[in-house]
């Protein structure tokens, strides 16, 4: 993900507090602002990709270290822009915000499905999202495989890293679903998987 650095600046000198606890506050604004994804979340992102990472349409030069696309989209670029072409394997880990009233994260869920349904060039996409269960744009969610991960992660930010106060899941759009479940199910609970499931009673 890019980061809105100047956002984070702003909220250090504003609210004169620790480093640790202004990158706690940039997780509850509603204004945009971007993290960089953990090392070992993007090697299950690979696993299930077999493969490298086509394209992250949310990030920069500094997030892309981690994540290794082949093409990124910086914030200047807009990953929403339906000029900007998805294809591959794609990464996606959307900034916490709004856009004219409507969460950042909910326009990328609705982007990702959008593409992976109607354009023959992705081949599969994996989305790192908080949990907002209430909220309208996350009951999309639960209609694809998903991985509420058992641990807080830890995003980085500036140089930083501090537990993200939200859960996280891990959603697939692609067809290799028994590996998705495999790679995924060591880190987090998959419905259906490796968590509760509803099975009908037998007839007597």
């Amino acid at each position: 993900m890019w980061c809105d650095k100047l956002v984070y600046e702003k909220s250090a000198r504003n609210r004169r507090v620790r480093p640790s606890s202004t990158l706690r506050n940039v997780f509850l604004t509603t204004r945009s602002v971007y993290y960089y994804t953990p090392a070992w979340i993007l090697q299950g992102v690979r696993t299930v990709f077999q493969g490298g990472i086509d394209l992250d349409p949310s990030s920069d030069e500094c997030g892309n270290i981690n994540v290794q696309a082949a093409t990124f989209y910086t914030s200047a670029d807009d990953g929403l822009d339906k000029a900007r072409q998805w294809y591959g394997n794609i990464f996606v880990n959307p900034p916490f915000g709004v856009r004219k009233q409507q969460s950042m994260q909910g326009l990328f869920l609705e982007r990702s499905i959008r593409e992976y349904r109607y354009n023959s060039k992705v081949k599969s996409i994996i989305l790192l999202l908080k949990v907002a269960v209430g909220y309208q744009w996350f009951n999309q969610v639960y209609t694809w495989p998903h991985c509420f991960l058992y641990e807080k992660v830890k995003f980085e930010h500036d140089g930083l890293s501090n537990n993200n106060p939200h859960g996280t899941v891990v959603v697939y759009l692609g067809t290799n679903v028994p590996l998705f479940c495999e790679q995924f199910g060591k880190l987090g609970a998959i419905p259906g998987f490796n968590s509760w499931q509803y099975t009908t009673p037998k007839v007597q």
